[in-house]
This record gives structure tokens, C-alpha cells and sequence, in this order.
């Protein structure tokens, strides 16, 4: 695959939760500079952090089995959630460390 330079560099990768389960998220990815501002010190920064990295979410389904479509009330609906959201944390820094090392 060419490799193209993209004003927004997005990476996707499978998001593991806790109990077993996982789904499809795919970032935008930060510079290093834009991650240096942010400190990670309570829930509403990893919220916001976040909100601002997803850009989608996917293989998710409701109680009765039916496709989720990405939404911002469905990422609401998920960042609430301290496993979730902790899982997607771990996602991102995991993908993008081993982007980082040519892996």
C-alpha cells in the first residue's frame, strides 16, 4: 500500500474491554505537542480527550442485537462508563506506541 501524508492521521484498531467483549474504534491521532497539553488527572479530561480522538465506533450492538451506528450519543453513552472508557484509553496509547516503534 502508498504510503499518502494526510492532514488528519487516523489509525483503527479492536478495542478490548474488560469482560471479554470488544469493538471497532478508529482515532485521530494526536501530534506530540497536542498530547503534551492534556493531563490526565480526572474522569472529564479522559472525557474530553475522547471526544476529541474517536472519530468512529463500530462492531457495537443494542441488548436486542441490532447495529449501533456511530454517534456523539453513543460515544457519550460509552466514555460514561469507566471500563469503557479506560479500555479505550488503553487502546490508544497501545496502537499509537506501537505505530510509534514501526510495528
Amino acid at each position: 500500500m502508498t504510503f499518502v501524508i494526510d492532514q488528519e492521521r487516523k489509525f483503527q484498531t479492536k478495542v478490548q474491554t474488560i469482560c471479554g467483549q470488544s469493538f471497532d474504534a478508529t482515532f485521530k491521532l494526536l501530534s506530540d505537542e497536542e498530547l503534551r497539553e492534556i493531563k490526565f488527572v480526572t474522569p472529564d479530561v479522559e472525557k474530553d480527550f475522547l471526544r476529541q480522538v474517536v472519530l468512529d465506533l463500530g462492531d457495537i450492538e443494542g441488548a436486542a442485537g441490532e447495529k449501533i451506528a456511530f454517534s456523539s450519543e453513543l460515544l457519550e453513552q460509552m466514555i460514561a462508563n469507566v471500563d469503557l472508557r479506560s479500555s479505550m484509553l488503553t487502546a490508544y496509547y497501545t496502537t499509537r506506541a506501537k505505530g510509534l516503534a514501526g510495528n
